[in-house]
């Protein structure tokens, strides 16, 4: 019975972890979704921009594996 409730919270937890993924990838495609201005184009700006695709990234990476692994 624990068995079925662990994997049912991994599986949980790993679509919690997807869904805060594709809301990071959303938040930083529609906040900087341009040069501020037209000579921006400072290594801070593209820190800032790349910032919230690699935390996406890793968060539905981390909940795919949850995912798979408890299956």
């Amino acid at each position: 019975m624990w068995r079925y409730c662990t994997r049912s919270r991994r599986r949980q937890l790993g679509w919690a972890f997807v869904a805060f993924g594709m809301l990071a990838w959303a938040v930083s495609l529609t906040v900087t979704l341009g040069a501020r201005g037209n000579r921006d184009v400072s290594i801070s700006y593209f820190e800032e921009r790349s910032l919230g695709v690699i935390v996406g990234g890793a968060s539905v990476a981390g909940g795919i594996i949850l995912i798979a692994l408890a299956a």
